[in-house]
């Protein structure tokens, strides 16, 4: 398993199209011990908020989804089609 300080790597990615207070709310949940809830916020306030992703950070939050949401956060086919969307 990787450690959960990459998914603070990859929201901070997103620094500069994220409000900051948004961003670090999302990522306070890992200090907070849940994780998986880090992950889905992510997801969740980059659908939010429209934020165009490159195809290789979309990439990083599919792994992250995959090693860190567990069985609290699976992208349903919905979040999958609308996320891709945000790929530009």
């Amino acid at each position: 398993m990787v450690n959960p300080e990459e998914i603070r790597r990859v929201g901070n990615l997103f620094r500069g199209r994220l409000p900051d207070c948004i961003l670090d709310l999302a990522l306070s949940y890992i200090d907070a011990g849940e994780v998986p809830l880090a992950v889905d916020t992510l997801w969740e306030i980059l659908m939010d908020h429209n934020v165009a992703i490159t195809k290789s950070e979309y990439d990083k939050l599919l792994y992250l989804a995959k090693e860190f949401g567990g069985t609290f956060f699976v992208p349903t086919s919905n979040q999958l089609a609308y996320m891709e969307k945000l790929v530009k």
